[in-house]
């Protein structure tokens, strides 16, 4: 058979597995009669949000009209529902709260106050650092596109008729979008194909992309699989480079010729500012803002506050009542902001001003371990003991990774058919950490709870206990966190073996940068080091003895 005979035949399958006639029928089954008018607006939650990439240019009316008369009756619809009120009550407890607010005696010294914030956080302004943030593009449908070629060019979705994880592009311009369910995807692109995620291939993408992202900020912070912020600052000085977009580009050939996958880079002089920079471009796109006040301030200022990261749907249903839509609104609403949430005026000043994130993250301690899986809805006791069990295997193995000894609390968290969340909780009168343990009591739990019909089960251990070891990090490394390696697993991926018939190497190698230059000159900041190597130390020493290893 031709290679593009199976390559149909592959999609055939998916297409009947997803189901395009299947998904439609479930669909229909759940959606009740809808009003015969030929627009009608669909709740908020549910709106099209055009922030993502891909979805700025559609035709949101009719699409919002298309989304409401398919989930319209469904379960999906009705926990929407349920949501969009609960942000309702808020707005209008909020709006109740100004209301009942007395006139401003003394506004001139609050202004002052706020002015005097502003001031200090003006002068506090840290333009030397240079953050980079890495989004893969429309990553697990990329994957999948790229494991079958077959699939390029058309509408593809990752997930089920239950939720869809992620699009491709040609499925955005339909309106197609990530935590959507399938049934709706397919009524806005009845051409949509749906395949089941493949989480072991994802990781492995994932990891590959971790090993470029080390070769420039061994410290670099994960933010998900497909996603991290890279602080470069150090890697420039070392480099005696000056150009950030170069390493950029240069990061991007990297991950394309390890993964066969594109991404897009944001660059700034933080991080928050860097995250929404790389959204600009996408896909396959630089974009950097300039470590410049005036840049900034007008970059950020101009932006619908949706965009910005930490204000998300009910944030923005908040702040619209209030009459701040973009960014610049924000200054204009102080005193208003600060009457009403005056343990957050810090947070939204520093919005108004392009600022957040200019340092590196704090670790903390971890305080819990958990695993959770999500399915097609499942009543059978028998099943879902079968899911807890496999949870609790896996848990062990993260509490070993991990240094973890003990743990006396143990939850349960379940999420039912018609999307209702719960947490049972129960602590111990002595410590768990093995399969058998957690898994009796998560299954003691459960039974308390049947009968059930689930789409969710997961298990969550808290109040731990870390054994300490001098001889190891007292910090997981940013692999041991998400994949759970072993230290000679760490030591095959980032580094080279060493040869003992040689001299241990006086500082380990450093990626060569690009020979661009640019007009933009990010000078280093003065506070960096270099890092001194010692000769008597491996590579691996270095890292495991790194101030955030």
């Amino acid at each position: 058979m031709e290679e593009e005979d199976i390559n149909a035949k592959v999609v055939k399958d998916v297409l009947y597995f997803g189901g395009n006639k299947r998904l439609k029928n479930f669909g229909d089954e759940l959606v009740s009669s809808v009003s015969n008018k030929s627009q009608e607006i669909p709740l908020r939650r549910m709106a099209l949000a055009t922030d993502k990439a891909g979805l700025d240019q559609v035709d949101s009316k009719t699409i919002n009209s298309i989304i409401h008369k398919s989930s319209k009756g469904s379960l999906f619809y009705q926990n929407e529902k349920r949501k969009d009120l609960r942000a309702q009550e808020e707005v209008n407890r909020m709006m109740k709260k100004l209301e009942s607010l007395k006139p401003l005696e003394d506004e001139d010294k609050i202004s002052l106050h706020l002015e005097s914030m502003i001031t200090e956080l003006e002068i506090n302004r840290d333009l030397t650092n240079v953050w980079l943030h890495v989004d893969m593009d429309a990553f697990y449908a990329a994957v999948e596109i790229r494991d079958n070629p077959f699939l390029k060019g058309k509408p593809v979705a990752v997930g089920d008729h239950s939720m869809i994880s992620t699009s491709s592009y040609e499925a955005r311009t339909f309106g197609v979008r990530s935590a959507m369910p399938g049934f709706i995807g397919i009524n806005l692109c009845p051409e949509l194909i749906l395949i089941p995620p493949r989480g072991h291939k994802y990781k492995e993408a994932s990891l590959l992309i971790r090993e470029v992202f080390a070769e420039y900020d061994i410290d670099f912070e994960p933010l998900s699989l497909d996603e991290a912020a890279l602080n470069i600052t150090d890697h420039l000085s070392l480099m005696n480079h000056t150009d950030p977009h170069s390493v950029a580009l240069e990061i991007q050939q990297k991950i394309f010729q390890k993964t066969r996958l594109t991404c897009s880079i944001g660059i700034a002089p933080n991080k928050r500012l860097a995250k929404i920079a790389a959204n600009i471009k996408k896909p396959n796109g630089i974009y950097m803002v300039e470590p410049k006040r005036d840049v900034i301030l007008s970059f950020i200022q101009k932006l619908p506050v949706r965009k910005v990261n930490g204000i998300g749907p009910v944030t923005e249903q908040k702040l619209k009542a209030l009459g701040i839509e973009l960014v610049k609104d924000i200054y204009e609403k102080r005193i208003v902001l600060y009457r009403l949430f005056s343990d957050k005026i810090d947070y939204f000043l520093k919005v108004n001003l392009g600022l957040g994130g200019e340092n590196r993250a704090k670790k903390k301690p971890r305080k819990s371990v958990g695993r959770q899986l999500t399915f097609t809805a499942v009543s059978s006791e028998e099943k879902l003991l079968e899911y807890l069990k496999f949870l609790a295997q896996k848990i062990e193995k993260d509490l070993m990774n991990l240094g973890i000894t003990k743990a006396k609390t143990i939850s349960l968290i379940t999420k039912s058919n018609d999307f209702i969340v719960k947490n049972k909780t129960i602590t111990l009168s002595y410590p768990i950490s093995k399969e058998h343990e957690i898994f009796t009591q998560a299954s003691n739990i459960l039974q308390t709870l049947l009968p059930l019909n689930l789409r969710l089960i997961g298990i969550r251990l808290t109040n731990l206990e870390k054994k300490f070891d001098k001889k190891k990090p007292t910090q997981d490394s940013v692999i041991s966190k998400y994949f759970h390696k072993t230290d000679e697993d760490i030591e095959s991926i980032f580094f080279k073996k060493e040869d003992p018939s040689k001299p241990p190497a006086d500082k380990p190698s450093l990626p060569h940068a690009g020979k661009r230059r640019s007009s933009l000159q990010f000078q280093p900041t003065p506070k960096s080091k270099k890092r001194k190597s010692d000769p008597g130390q491996t590579t691996l020493d270095r890292f495991f003895n790194s101030p955030h290893s």
